[in-house]
């Protein structure tokens, strides 16, 4: 019965795909607004949706936004996200580069010239389209990338070449990954985490959008153990479509107490409030579907 489900939910993502990319990528938006209804009536996407806004401490309100509106434009931003990955794996190189601008790739370039020696964490947010920033600075760049592998063997199988095509290393949540991610360290590459999913009972208790949540320490708990340099990165769509890539300023992990579990709270809360502070300047283009306070803190 699995087969057959995979091969039904393949068949019905290469249809989708074939609708999708009938379209350029200037009618990314347009296409958004269709499917967009969808996660309304999906899932439990609009329970979870609501509940992280009400209860979080952004205040949409001063925005101009009522929480119909904001709810709209945030389930708008996440739709056309995924119509752009569908597309990412039709594209080469020269396209993905069309579409993405680096604000200040001075950063990106002294990080790899200068501090490769003990690798690079970049850390991510679901925040705009994190999927092309990575493949664009794989071309140019040695890159790996943290991700779980689909259950679908079939859809992960497009998945995989979709990221691989760029040179990006995967290296999947499963099996020894902190000895492969030290090894790639080593090597010089810049290893990508995103870092704002739920944690889970062996996860950290920081404090984001005005309540406490668990946090997966992964990044920081490498970055300290081989002090490689962390970076926080993320994207932004304009309105044309088109996604801006941005670097903050790197640092390098503090090791302010003698406890190991004190230094990674300290250094995880830090970029949580990095994360935090691009959430508010752009809210709608966080992913509020997820489930990120699930573990109860």
């Amino acid at each position: 019965m699995k087969k057959i489900q995979y091969i039904v939910e393949f068949i019905f993502l290469k249809v989708f795909a074939f609708l999708i990319n009938i379209f350029p990528w200037k009618y990314n938006r347009l296409q958004a607004q269709v499917f967009k209804p969808l996660l309304y009536i999906i899932g439990n996407y609009k329970r979870i949706t609501e509940e992280n806004i009400k209860e979080s401490n952004l205040n949409f309100k001063k925005r101009g936004y009522t929480l119909k509106s904001f709810m709209n434009e945030v389930f708008l931003q996440n739709i056309q996200t995924y119509i752009e990955m569908i597309k990412l794996m039709k594209m080469n190189e020269e396209k993905i580069k069309k579409h993405l601008q680096f604000e200040n790739k001075e950063v990106l370039k002294d990080l790899y010239e200068n501090h490769r020696k003990d690798g690079i964490v970049f850390v991510l947010a679901h925040i705009g389209n994190w999927e092309i920033l990575g493949q664009a600075v794989a071309y140019d760049y040695k890159l790996a990338a943290i991700a779980r592998r689909q259950n679908n063997p079939f859809t992960e199988k497009i998945i995989s070449n979709m990221r691989k095509k760029s040179g990006l290393k995967i290296v999947y949540r499963e099996g020894a990954v902190a000895f492969k991610v030290l090894k790639l360290l080593k090597k010089g590459y810049g290893v990508g985490f995103l870092n704002d999913q739920d944690g889970g009972i062996s996860g950290v208790t920081t404090e984001f959008m005005g309540r406490k949540c668990s946090t997966p320490q992964g990044p920081v708990a490498i970055a300290l153990k081989t002090n490689s340099i962390i970076c926080f990165t993320y994207t932004l769509r304009d309105k044309n479509g088109d996604i801006k890539a941005f670097f903050e300023k790197p640092f390098y992990p503090e090791k302010k107490f003698k406890s190991r579990e004190k230094n990674i709270k300290y250094n995880l809360q830090k970029i949580i409030d990095i994360q935090e502070r691009i959430i508010h300047k752009h809210p709608t283009q966080w992913n509020w579907l997820a489930n990120r306070w699930r573990t109860e803190r």
